[in-house]
């Protein structure tokens, strides 16, 4: 039997960052407005199949205010791994609220192109969750294959589904929990399969490097 070679050591390249974060925020207050705003408005239907997913929430409505600052703080700790010189700021495009019931699910998608305003076009997008349940639809992360090339062509033979040989990443939704994550990253959502609601409130965020340094 030949002897391994030693000293072998494995680098990932291009690796897609995802943060999560536990903030400590009055979701009753949250749920209290979100339904508010679903009572007040129809809404619109973007990924959404099925569900209520509001208009662009106010970023001045003091229910938001604690969220949206919590959300732009993890954001600037986010931003420092990708070590850009001088201060670069982190500011919001839109904010949604998205309500979710048995059987509703979200279609995969990104949040480039059809998600920008005078604010920019978004680099992060994210998402925080005010009310779950044990049947809330999973959020499931997508690999990107372009040109329809698949570069683990094996899948039928994994023994231990890992980094390298997924091509997805499922994550259960937890109360009080939120991920952000680059905008260009495929996701969806699955069925909801209780009779408890999943709301959620989504962001995209642009970011603004500063070329005078």
């Amino acid at each position: 039997m030949t002897e391994p070679t030693k000293n072998v050591v494995c680098h990932s390249i291009f690796p897609t960052p995802v943060w999560f974060a536990e903030p400590d925020l009055d979701n009753e207050s949250l749920l209290e407005y979100i339904y508010a705003e679903r009572d007040r408005s129809p809404g619109r239907d973007i990924s959404n199949i099925g569900g209520w997913q509001s208009n662009g929430l106010d970023p001045n409505e003091p229910a938001l205010i604690p969220l949206l600052m919590t959300i732009k703080g993890v954001a600037d700790q986010a931003l420092a791994s990708y070590q850009l010189m001088g201060d670069p700021q982190v500011a919001f495009v839109e904010a949604w609220a998205n309500i979710n019931r048995k059987g509703d699910i979200n279609a995969m998608h990104n949040h480039l192109g059809h998600c920008r305003n005078q604010a920019g076009v978004p680099f992060f997008s994210g998402v925080y969750y005010v009310k779950t349940s044990g049947g809330s639809g999973h959020l499931v992360f997508q690999k990107e294959f372009q040109n329809g090339y698949l570069d683990f062509p094996f899948q039928e033979s994994v023994g231990t589904v890992n980094e390298y040989n997924s091509p997805s990443c499922t994550v259960v939704p937890r109360t009080g929990q939120m991920h952000i994550f680059p905008a260009r990253l495929l996701h969806r959502v699955e069925p909801t399969t209780d009779d408890e609601d999943r709301v959620s409130i989504s962001f995209n965020l642009a970011v603004f490097p500063d070329y005078e340094k």
